[in-house]
């Protein structure tokens, strides 16, 4: 199925996009938005955030959009 147009729920927050019983194989993606503001806080420290998560040539990259503070993903490669 092909679809040229933006694909958005009922309503913000309402909707999952697969199932703990239908899971998507891969999800291929620009950067990755990430945010739970207008909704219940996390489960850890009971906080929302708002971020980015950016692809460089050799590092992966995350950004606060609410601070605007921008980090490196500490990655170690294995053989």
């Amino acid at each position: 199925i092909n679809h040229n147009g933006h694909v958005t729920p009922g309503a913000d927050g309402t909707q999952d996009l697969g199932s703990a019983a239908k899971r998507w194989a891969n999800v291929y993606t620009g950067d990755l938005h990430l945010s739970n503001e207008n909704s219940e806080p996390n489960e850890v420290d009971g906080t929302n955030g708002n971020w980015t998560i950016q692809e460089g040539d050799e590092n992966l990259y995350i950004k606060n959009n609410k601070t605007g503070k921008k980090y490196k993903f500490s990655l170690e490669e294995i053989t």
